[in-house]
């Protein structure tokens, strides 16, 4: 493993006979207890542990509501919601964690809108690591208990201040910044790593490359690792093909969508970014993201807040609690089937990224709201008749 260029970004590069084609054979037809399946390529040193919680190899269904709706069989749903603290980040701090243990720090810090923040917590109590993680005071307070609850400090700022407090400690001796926020590549070159194994595993479940992947952005290292782990997967002759990336943005925060659009080289900026998907309402992203769609001869799509909130019920009645900035991607397909965008023959998988349960503000909005009652089975006869009659609440 090596790499990097003096003035762009830290990023992790394997030598071309890190993993001889016996054991990809093998990653085809076994299902490990964790990322650390793959530690061939995963950057911790050769003897260090890794620290785990039993993270990834989580399963891949198609949609049965999608089908339903628009006669298309090859919708796929990853379900990373099922990850350890109950998102796709738990992959990003299961490499991150292990190399600055590695490394030898005993602290970290990171700045989150939750997600990231309550993972990071869990990672670095399991390796006995101090975390403080910087928290927006847009987040749902369960993300701050939850990483209290792991152990870290929860910090409690403004959407903008996060990154200047978590810069400010990162600069301080001792103290390893697990993620950042910056434009021409990922801030944390290992958590990247662990996301690769996403694409690993979607290759195995489906027996090679699907032809589309969408995946929410917030910044964009989630869709980059993927597509970097789909190449891996091609080097290392585990499937011929590659996906078409889609880059999946709620309307308010589309900052790829108009850097395709505009044909820039760069990533504009959003001042203004807004989504009810808290967790994808990044000002920016950054350049590595915009790269990635385009080698993958990808697009982006952005979809309303009503399209979101939409796409969270569909799940619902998939029987999947998934946040808004998880539906994004399932509001994303359901958009591209209207419009008549993909064939029928296409395999299309939506990285559904996390849980709705730590979001329990929202859930109000997307739940058929429960009926008080008396134990008389009159009133119970008049509640199954209004169900039977469809009446609003539920929205399907």
């Amino acid at each position: 493993m090596a790499g990097c260029t003096c003035g762009g970004a830290l990023e992790v590069h394997y030598e071309p006979g890190a993993v001889d084609r016996t054991a990809a054979r093998s990653w085809m037809s076994t299902r490990g207890d964790s990322l650390w399946q793959y530690r061939a390529l995963l950057p911790l040193p050769e003897g260090e542990p890794g620290v785990s919680l039993g993270e990834g190899q989580t399963p891949l269904h198609a949609s049965e509501m999608l089908r339903r709706a628009y006669g298309h069989a090859g919708i796929f749903l990853k379900n990373e919601s099922v990850n350890p603290t109950w998102s796709h980040k738990d992959r990003y701090h299961s490499v991150t964690v292990s190399m600055a243990r590695a490394f030898g720090f005993s602290r970290l810090v990171t700045a989150s809108t939750g997600n990231h923040g309550i993972s990071a917590a869990a990672y670095a109590s399991r390796a006995g690591i101090q975390c403080v993680v910087m928290f927006a005071s847009e987040t749902s307070p369960v993300m701050w208990q939850l990483a209290g609850l792991y152990g870290a400090q929860a910090v409690v700022t403004s959407f903008d201040g996060r990154e200047t407090l978590m810069d400010a400690l990162a600069r301080r001796a001792g103290w390893y910044p697990a993620g950042g926020f910056g434009g021409d590549g990922p801030g944390d070159p290992f958590g990247i790593e662990g996301y690769k194994t996403i694409a690993y595993e979607v290759v195995r479940q489906l027996d090679g490359a699907p032809d589309l992947v969408l995946v929410p952005v917030g910044g964009g290292n989630l869709l980059y690792g993927i597509w970097k782990g789909f190449q891996d997967a091609r080097a290392i002759g585990m499937t011929h093909e590659t996906p078409h990336m889609v880059a999946c943005h709620a309307a308010g925060a589309n900052v790829l969508e108009r850097a395709l659009r505009e044909g820039r080289d760069d990533v504009p900026q959003l001042p203004d970014a807004f989504s009810v998907a808290t967790s994808t309402r990044e000002k920016g992203a950054g350049l590595h993201a915009l790269r990635a769609v385009r080698a993958s001869g990808g697009f982006a799509i952005s979809v309303s807040e009503d399209e979101i909130l939409d796409a969270v019920r569909l799940l619902g009645a998939e029987g999947l609690c998934a946040e808004t900035a998880s539906a994004i991607s399932v509001a994303s397909a359901i958009r591209l089937l209207r419009q008549g965008a993909v064939n029928a023959d296409q395999r299309i998988v939506c990285i559904v990224t996390s849980a709705g349960v730590k979001w329990p503000e929202v859930l109000p909005e997307v739940s058929r709201p429960p009926k008080r009652m008396l134990a008389a089975p009159e009133d119970l006869d008049r509640v199954l008749e209004q169900i039977e009659a469809g009446t609003p609440g539920h929205r399907r």
